[in-house]
């Protein structure tokens, strides 16, 4: 249990499932550039940092891209181990690193012991997920300050429309378009389409 003791994600967890969960982990030790987690790989356990820092790249039809690093208290790879699907990133050592690896189906079974500890990986993995389509396709993210785009990121809200339903501009902000697609009319002509990764009314924020 001890192990975990650092990491929010576990606050909380009941001492019984503690103990069975820090049971299956496991410290591993990279050194600079090791890859500790591969993209395509499948998600059989997820990794926590606990000293030093992972670089998260992908593979895009444009080549490798930078999507940050990953401190102490950060996990890797929550959506993949959530969603049951191959990993889309890679994480490699960005120094000499400590890390500690949870094997999946232990995880799992606190996770069904434990709801609250599942709310919060898939809170974490919301917020990795729209930090990287802002990076990927959102060029004014790539451009922020780490500490400035983690800032931005707090004060997103996420809301969503059925197809054909205006979209509704309820106060002054940035919005982003994360899936799907929006047609912009003026009157019956049609003017201009915002795909994913667009951002939309800045004049209604700039005034």
């Amino acid at each position: 249990p001890r192990m975990l003791e650092p990491f929010d994600l576990f606050r909380g967890l009941p001492a019984e499932l503690a103990a069975r969960l820090g049971a299956s982990a496991r410290e591993e030790r990279v050194g600079f550039g090791q890859v500790a987690l591969r993209e395509g790989e499948s998600p059989r356990r997820l990794l926590l940092v606990a000293e030093g820092s992972l670089r998260v790249t992908r593979q895009t039809p444009l080549g490798e891209v930078s999507l940050g690093l990953l401190g102490p208290g950060q996990a890797c790879g929550e959506e993949a181990f959530l969603s049951g699907q191959a990993h889309a990133n890679t994480y490699r050592a960005a120094g000499e690193t400590t890390l500690v690896s949870l094997e999946g189906d232990a995880l799992r079974r606190a996770c069904r012991s434990f709801p609250p500890l599942e709310a919060r990986l898939r809170e974490r993995a919301e917020r990795v997920r729209l930090r990287e389509q802002l990076l990927l396709q959102a060029r004014f993210a790539r451009d922020l300050p780490p500490q400035a785009l983690e800032h931005l990121l707090e004060r997103f809200q996420a809301d969503s429309c059925a197809a054909g339903e205006p979209v509704s501009i309820h106060e002054p902000g940035l919005y982003v378009l994360r899936e799907g697609e929006l047609v912009v009319r003026s009157g019956p002509l049609v003017v201009g389409r915002i795909l994913p990764g667009d951002t939309f009314a800045e004049d209604h924020l700039l005034g």
